[in-house]
């Protein structure tokens, strides 16, 4: 079963490809029936459907795309789980997320869909999961190169800490040594 999206007012200079690249972020795509100003995307899951409906009103090769569906805009009700040591597909990450994909790789995004995005993160407690699943995956990997109750993310922190603390130790050493604060003080602007 595949869930479409139509999409119309497409730039006339706008591919197959341009549209693929536009809507991957959603979602496995399946196939793409491209017709001049419009097209319809197929994609695997509903939720990558769902997501490129938040995309109405997205910005592609300076065209505003219209994006349409007869799929509901509302997402069913998710369990907050999500089964340990698997990665999220693209459709299940964060709207907000996603979003963030599109502006990186310079598309253009409106504040609406962009507000859109926000909204049904929040409203599904999408970011929630999706931050509990990274937060057992650094725990976990942790105690396993690291030891019982250590994280990555807590080894990069005391590991950049520790080097920061080095460098500024160097540099107070290099400064002391050459006087550079000292002569930088002792110099006097002329009136």
């Amino acid at each position: 079963m595949s869930y479409s999206v139509q999409v119309s007012g497409i730039a006339p200079a706008t591919t197959e490809q341009h549209l693929h690249d536009f809507f991957t972020f959603c979602g496995t795509i399946k196939s793409i029936d491209h017709k001049e100003k419009t097209a319809t995307i197929h994609f695997e899951k509903a939720s990558a459907a769902k997501t490129a409906l938040m995309l109405n009103g997205g910005t592609l090769d300076g065209a505003t795309l219209s994006v349409t569906s007869d799929l509901p805009l509302d997402d069913p009700a998710h369990d907050d789980a999500h089964p340990e040591g698997t990665p999220f597909d693209q459709s299940d990450k964060p709207r907000a997320g996603i979003a963030a994909e599109y502006l990186a790789k310079g598309y253009v995004l409106s504040d609406s869909v962009l507000q859109r995005a926000i909204e049904i993160d929040h409203k599904q407690g999408i970011s929630k999961r999706f931050l509990s699943y990274f937060h057992s995956v650094d725990t976990a990997l942790g105690a396993r190169a690291l030891g019982p109750e250590q994280t990555i993310s807590g080894k990069v922190t005391s590991t950049v800490g520790a080097a920061t603390q080095t460098a500024t130790q160097q540099a107070k050493s290099l400064d002391e040594q050459r006087g550079i604060s000292k002569t930088a003080n002792d110099v006097r602007v002329p009136s």
